[in-house]
């Protein structure tokens, strides 16, 4: 029988979806040791694996805290799409690596890369984590350019992230300039109120 399981388990890397899809299954129960374990039988049928399954062993590592695993599965990787550079930005931030998270945004647009709304979210909180005033703004101004200025979750964070710095004013004329306003942008404003 564990020989049978094994051909199966076997079978399954060769697919990448069914890779995804236990890649998930370790990032959504924070098995860490598995997901290595997973990684390890996924190189030893690819070789090399796929941009798509590079991305979801990304994520897997950054949910599960092996930010550093992460960080070598983007370096290894010989092309990256706009979801491997989003998910490394967002797994350094989720771990509070913000300065890290805030040096591969830079990395990425010198790469030639525009920054998706998710990636540019993180970095906002990644500087209202820093305190860092001016890189704020200047990521607000990049946010403005990339057209991503009215949308939910990144005016919620810009919102935050000025609610933080004590700039109540900048946070009114980021809540008065989205297109709609959903239940997390009303609380942040309210609650960016209440704080200042």
């Amino acid at each position: 029988m564990k020989v049978q399981k094994w051909a199966l388990y076997r079978l399954l890397l060769k697919d990448p979806t069914s890779c995804a899809f236990m890649l998930q299954d370790c990032a959504r129960t924070r098995q860490l040791n598995k997901g290595k374990e997973l990684h390890a039988h996924i190189i030893t049928t690819a070789k090399q694996p796929s941009i798509f399954v590079s991305n979801h062993l990304i994520n897997m590592y950054s949910k599960c805290g092996g930010m550093a695993c992460a960080l070598q599965v983007f370096d290894e990787m010989p092309q990256r799409n706009l979801v491997s550079w989003t998910a490394v930005i967002s797994g350094l931030s989720q771990n509070g690596a913000f300065q890290e998270a805030l040096r591969f945004l830079e990395e990425m647009r010198i790469s030639g890369w525009q920054p998706s709304q998710f990636a540019l979210s993180c970095a906002v909180q990644a500087c209202a984590a820093l305190g860092w005033v001016q890189h704020g703004k200047q990521l607000h101004s990049l946010i403005l350019k990339t057209g991503f200025g009215s949308e939910l979750f990144v005016g919620s964070n810009l919102i935050d992230m000025y609610s933080k710095f004590g700039l109540l004013v900048d946070a009114q004329d980021v809540f008065n300039g989205m297109s709609a306003k959903d239940k997390v942008c009303w609380t942040a404003l309210i609650d960016a109120c209440s704080k200042n």
